[in-house]
């Protein structure tokens, strides 16, 4: 079932997730709490690998899309590959990413578009949420308040090209990506999902002060004392508290969710009857 049969190059669509766009919110005041309301940068995501008739991989699409940026910080955001492999590592210089929104200062980026300064193969796909959201004149920030005009979401897609080089899916190892958002264009300021370490590039010092418990030692990573985290990845579309709203006071689980470090209400963001505060949710596209 070739999806490119005139293409002599190209095979086969691999899809992550497979079905529709996996969704990632950030809290950006960490390791304070903040207000909590997980709608300081949020950003649907799906990946498109092309591989061959050997299975060799000939291009990556990463789609990205930028939809709320509830907070007065110019962050940024991008992601490392923790489980790329050896012979991705040793090719990593024969590859190509193109496509980012690197309009600031702070970024140092490698002549084939990966970032400079890291042992794990990192992308920064914007460097400031705000060129992709423009203030729209009103409210705090944008597409976090329903009194505030909706600014339409913003697409960037990352191509990484592979060249001749021979590497297969599981070389890249996408499915265990570590997306992190950088706050305020403070390069060395990262939040990362519960557990994910920091890149090369942030600053440990902050690890484990103010509400943060990060313990490296034992693997604990951006996580408070009860295990509540800074950002968060679900496998749908997710739908965010407006602005100043605990997320736990909009999902009515998700405090349940991360005190059990996930053992409990699993499906806490659906909307199931009596997991949800409507009231409290931003609803307007």
């Amino acid at each position: 079932m070739d999806d490119y049969p005139m293409d002599p190059l190209r095979a086969f669509n691999n899809l992550f997730p497979a079905a529709g766009y996996g969704s990632l919110a950030f809290e950006d005041l960490w390791p304070g709490m903040g207000d909590y309301d997980f709608n300081d940068v949020v950003v649907d995501y799906r990946f498109l690998t092309v591989t061959d008739a050997s299975n060799y991989v000939v291009d990556v699409d990463l789609t990205f899309v930028i939809k709320a940026s509830g907070a007065y910080y110019h962050n940024g955001f991008g992601f490392n590959l923790p489980d790329a492999s050896a012979l991705f590592l040793s090719r990593i210089n024969a590859l190509n990413v193109t496509g980012q929104e690197i309009k600031e200062n702070y970024i140092s980026l490698k002549s084939n578009g990966f970032e400079n300064g890291q042992s794990k193969p990192t992308v920064i796909v914007f460097d400031d949420v705000f060129n992709s959201l423009p203030h729209a004149g009103s409210g705090l920030g944008v597409n976090t308040e329903m009194t505030a005009p909706f600014v339409p979401y913003d697409t960037i897609v990352v191509h990484i090209s592979t060249g001749t080089e021979k590497l297969l899916e599981s070389d890249f190892a996408l499915s265990t990506w570590n997306p992190f958002i950088m706050v305020d264009q403070q390069r060395g300021i990262e939040v990362h999902l519960a557990d994910r370490p920091p890149t090369d590039l942030a600053n440990a010092a902050l690890l484990g002060t103010m509400d943060d418990d990060s313990k490296p030692s034992t693997g604990k990573f951006y996580k408070t004392k009860n295990n509540l985290p800074w950002a968060i990845e679900i496998v749908s579309a997710f739908e965010w508290p407006v602005e100043k709203v605990k997320i736990t006071d909009a999902y009515l689980h998700f405090l349940d969710w991360a005190v059990s470090a996930g053992s409990a209400y699993g499906d806490w963001y659906l909307d199931h009857s009596g997991y949800r505060d409507r009231s409290k949710i931003y609803d307007k596209h």
